[in-house]
């Protein structure tokens, strides 16, 4: 494989482990469900924040009238609606804040060095024929790993979260499990828990066919607690999302007898010898 063009980073040294350190060391000291939950998402937000698009930066605030008149001589004002005789609700876009924490560069390098931990894991500890399924931070494989490898509280070992008696895997993030419990979760990109009540097994299962005819699904998303920042109620909302789940265009599907068994990797012919990005 020859690559066309992409990223090359240079590596100057961890620069969040204090704050990962810190953080993950209050989690296991943390006495309560909530304070376990307010750790790890602080950690899980930090990968999440430093990717967010800072080319437009949405910013709602409220101004008094004179601020209001100042401020649209000058900002690309999006929304605004009078909520008193001298309190204006703004909506504005602002290109490239001052004060946004956004970085795509270290967003980038860190799911790729993780994708990169992930694969040379796998090598170095001959998984290639036990894999089902991975992700940045993941494994579903066949057997254990050795004890040496997992841990329940040291940072940088896996942790086993459950002892799988079914698994499908269709895409990434989308799959299904059944663990020795017979506790059913379905994963879908975009869906909550509770989103996937009405898919059944027999329709995830009919994926894996070459000739099925499902395909694409609807599914009814409630939101409870959304929220309405034009007239600051909180309300509660559903919207219909559609999956297609026969979207699969990052290497070729092989069957063997009609169902899906491996994949092969994508051949493409006739591309310049060099890419230049846009």
């Amino acid at each position: 494989m020859t690559p066309l063009w992409g990223l090359k980073y240079k590596e100057k040294g961890k620069i969040f482990g204090p704050f990962i350190k810190e953080f993950y060391e209050k989690r296991l000291k943390a006495e309560t469900k909530a304070a376990n939950f307010f750790y790890k998402a602080l950690m899980n937000s930090l990968y999440g924040r430093l990717g967010l698009n800072e080319d437009s930066n949405i910013l709602t605030n409220i101004v008094t009238f004179a601020e209001f008149s100042e401020l649209r001589k000058e900002e690309d004002i999006t929304y605004w609606k009078y909520l008193s005789k001298n309190k204006i609700l703004l909506e504005r876009n602002e290109k490239h804040n001052f004060y946004s924490f956004g970085a795509i560069h270290l967003s980038s390098a860190i799911a790729s060095y993780a994708r990169i931990y992930m694969y040379n894991f796998i090598l170095q500890n001959n998984l290639e024929n036990d894999l089902y399924y991975m992700d940045k931070d993941s494994l579903f494989i066949k057997n254990k790993l050795k004890d040496s490898l997992v841990s329940e509280t040291e940072i940088g070992k896996f942790k086993l979260v459950s002892t799988l008696e079914k698994g499908i895997f269709i895409n990434q993030k989308v799959y299904y499990t059944e663990d020795s419990y017979l506790n059913k979760k379905w994963v879908i990109k975009g869906l909550k828990q509770e989103d996937t009540v009405l898919l059944t097994l027999n329709q995830i299962e009919s994926f894996l066919l070459k000739d099925n005819k499902v395909g694409k699904l609807s599914f009814l998303r409630k939101n409870n607690f959304a929220r309405n920042k034009y007239n600051l109620s909180i309300n509660s909302i559903e919207t219909l999302i559609h999956f297609d789940f026969n979207i699969y265009n990052k290497r070729t599907k092989v069957y063997k007898d009609g169902i899906w068994k491996d994949t092969q990797p994508l051949w493409y012919t006739g591309l310049p010898t060099k890419l230049e990005p846009e």
